[in-house]
């Protein structure tokens, strides 16, 4: 997840800071993502696919950024065993976050 955190922002021309600002966290937290220390939160990546126009599979698929054409459908069949793991938790946290943030 970290490199394609990374690839986002880099595709985007943004530093940590202004990537920090559209997703509503600290610049150290971006950072630590890139690094690998820390994982966002589902509400952070949620707010990443609706910012970055990423469908909210690529996180757990095996495509690259550079695959991505920004549209919101790419082939699950890419996914490995661990991406449909992670797919399910986030989505499921995905969903509850979109009916919280509908709300805010």
């Amino acid at each position: 997840m970290k490199d394609k955190i990374k690839a986002i922002r880099i595709k985007h021309n943004i530093s940590q800071r202004e990537m920090a600002e559209k997703i509503g966290v600290s610049r150290s937290g971006v950072s630590a993502w890139e690094r690998g220390e820390r994982l966002p939160d589902s509400k952070s990546v949620y707010r990443m696919c609706k910012i970055f126009d990423l469908d909210k599979y690529y996180f757990s698929s095996n495509e690259k950024i550079e695959d991505i054409r920004f549209t919101r459908s790419f082939d699950l069949s890419q996914l490995n065993y661990k991406g449909i793991d992670e797919l399910y938790r986030f989505y499921s946290d995905l969903l509850k976050n979109e009916e919280y943030l509908k709300k805010s």
